[in-house]
């Protein structure tokens, strides 16, 4: 089966007529007189079969309803054309659905594999890399277009690293996917699978950062692993993409696209993971209500210094103490305690953010926000108070301004 197009064609009184179904995009009725442009509506594989049938029904009324050639109504021997052509169009919508419904169940058992289970995908390569840092081996997981990142892992946390490895290469699938990122060959972050508390992951400018994925004393995921890998991990991955040109657009921006891309991988890998972080940001907008969100002003902080001395390494925190314009390069992980800047409200700010990116999804469509935010990340330097406002424009018809205000104090877009 073609996932792109299907097309069925029949044939009655020396006429031809096609129904085409697009994957996951819509379908439409085609009549060969070129005076008459065929009917589509958009229904999508994820919406529910009464929905899709119903749009079906709706097409073939307005086809009905329209004048194909410009003296007359289609004749009733034309219009009997469609029923059996409305069957197959149902047909082939219901087994894109069930196609769809084992890609999804392949992608949780991916993300789900229990310890010593190596699962494999069409795609994606695990291969084992040479060297190591101390204990610590590596794999290479490849995925499409040759995007790529390093699994660590300690001897003990081998055998869930391998299991999960496939996990990580369709995260990065539906990423490329998600974002339109076209880089081929592309790494993106690392991650170590290890039981160690203290770990502290090497850092300098040739390092790609790498996230921590905890295991237990067994070497099998805790619930904190399970989080990051599936939760967390896809967030901090769209960062990674943010930045790929040195762009750095407005704080409301980064986690706002972070947060509604990152949960729809979530949601397709690990639903429960995903309306856990919901749930999170949700009750911390709750606690927060009535508090001002100021998106707009949101991102104007910096760490404090003794915050990254305690995550860096013994020989980097000497050269901190020795040169205080020493920054040492990595990822780093903060409580709002450790930050000195416009971090109140955080857990609102990051609903609200996310709640306005979902708003622009359903008023103009994934593909107009996707739109947005690779124009939004394709230039380096700072995006401007005035640039955004210019791209929000383009985009969506309303001004930056206008966009952020339009926010309930509770941190949840109208």
């Amino acid at each position: 089966m073609n996932n792109n197009r299907i097309g069925r064609g029949y044939r009655r009184s020396g006429t031809s007529s096609t129904v085409t179904v697009r994957r996951n995009a819509g379908f439409s009725f085609h009549h060969p007189n070129g005076n008459a442009p065929p009917v589509s509506l958009a229904v999508t594989n994820r919406e529910s079969p009464s929905r899709q049938l119903g749009q079906l029904d709706r097409c073939c009324r307005l086809w009905f309803n329209r004048k194909i050639w410009n003296t007359r109504p289609p004749s009733w021997r034309e219009k009997s054309m469609f029923f059996p052509m409305l069957l197959v169009a149902a047909a082939e919508m219901h087994s894109g659905r069930m196609e769809v419904a084992a890609e999804i169940a392949r992608d949780r058992a991916l993300c789900s594999a229990p310890s010593g289970k190596r699962r494999t995908v069409r795609g994606i390569v695990v291969t084992d890399e040479p060297g190591a840092e101390g204990v610590y081996r590596r794999l290479r997981v490849t995925a499409d277009g040759g995007a790529y990142l390093i699994v660590h892992y300690d001897p003990a946390s081998e055998s869930i690293a391998r299991a999960r490895a496939a996990c990580l290469g369709r995260q990065l699938e539906l990423l490329r996917g998600l974002t339109g990122d076209e880089r081929q060959g592309a790494q993106w972050y690392s991650v170590v699978f290890t039981n160690a508390a203290n770990y502290s992951p090497p850092r300098g400018p040739s390092e790609v950062a790498r996230w921590t994925i905890e295991t237990d004393a067994a070497g099998r995921l805790t619930e904190a692993g399970q989080r990051t890998l599936t939760a967390v991990l896809p967030h901090e991955q769209v960062h990674l993409f943010q930045y790929r040109m040195q762009a750095l657009p407005p704080r409301w921006f980064l986690e706002g696209h972070a947060s509604w891309v990152g949960l729809k991988v979530s949601d397709r890998i690990d639903p429960a993971a995903a309306a856990a972080d919901r749930r999170l940001k949700a009750e911390g907008a709750a606690k927060s209500k009535g508090q001002p969100l100021n998106l707009a002003g949101w991102g104007s902080v910096r760490p404090k210094r003794e915050a990254i001395m305690r995550q860096v390494s013994d020989e980097d925190r000497a050269r901190m103490m020795r040169d205080p314009n020493f920054a040492p390069s990595g990822s780093f992980r903060f409580t709002a305690d450790d930050l000195i800047g416009d971090e109140s409200n955080i857990v609102a700010r990051y609903h609200a953010a996310t709640a306005l990116f979902e708003r622009l999804e359903r008023e103009h469509g994934a593909e107009a926000v996707h739109a947005f935010a690779r124009e939004t990340t394709a230039t380096a330097g700072r995006v401007t108070a005035n640039r955004m406002d210019e791209l929000v424009r383009k985009h969506f018809n309303i001004g930056a301004d206008a966009l952020l205000a339009d926010t309930t104090p509770s941190g949840t877009a109208r």
